[in-house]
């Protein structure tokens, strides 16, 4: 495992569970990287569905961590020209000057599944966002979200 420059120089601010997450991320999501711009940490990579179609995807740690859970973003140009695309906060800065769809992908006071746990890691949260890609192509062909609302 090797992991990026910027963790190694900062093992005690980032310690273990950075490490972890980073080993997790390989073994689960090989196409995606941990990154550090301007102070922000953030995973980045590409998901492909079922439908073999690729989404580049960001998630950016909060300063919190994991206190606060990461933020989700889709950074696909005809993903984030649909404004009527369903669960989501919209077109917004993910942190370094790039534009993303902010999906939604949990609800803090979620009653259908569980909401963000600090035991939780960046690994979750892009689980959670193949679930949306998921629902998100269903939803372009049969107009319907396939996963529970909240």
């Amino acid at each position: 495992m090797k992991l990026p420059t910027w963790a190694m120089k900062n093992t005690e601010k980032y310690g273990r569970r950075i490490i972890h997450e980073h080993q997790m991320l390989e073994e689960q999501y090989p196409l995606f990287e941990l990154q550090m711009q301007n102070q922000k940490m953030y995973a980045e990579g590409v998901l492909i569905t079922g439908n073999r179609n690729i989404y580049k995807v960001r998630v950016c740690y909060p300063d919190d961590y994991p206190n606060s859970p990461p933020i989700a973003y889709i950074l696909d140009k005809d993903v984030m020209r649909d404004s009527s695309v369903p669960h989501t906060y919209g077109v917004s800065d993910s942190g370094d000057g790039t534009e993303g769809l902010r999906i939604c992908v949990l609800n803090p006071h979620d009653s259908v599944g569980q909401s963000w746990q600090p035991n939780f890691s960046v690994v979750t949260i892009i689980h959670l966002a193949v679930m949306w890609l998921h629902a998100y192509e269903v939803w372009k062909v049969k107009g319907i979200w396939s996963l529970p609302e909240h």
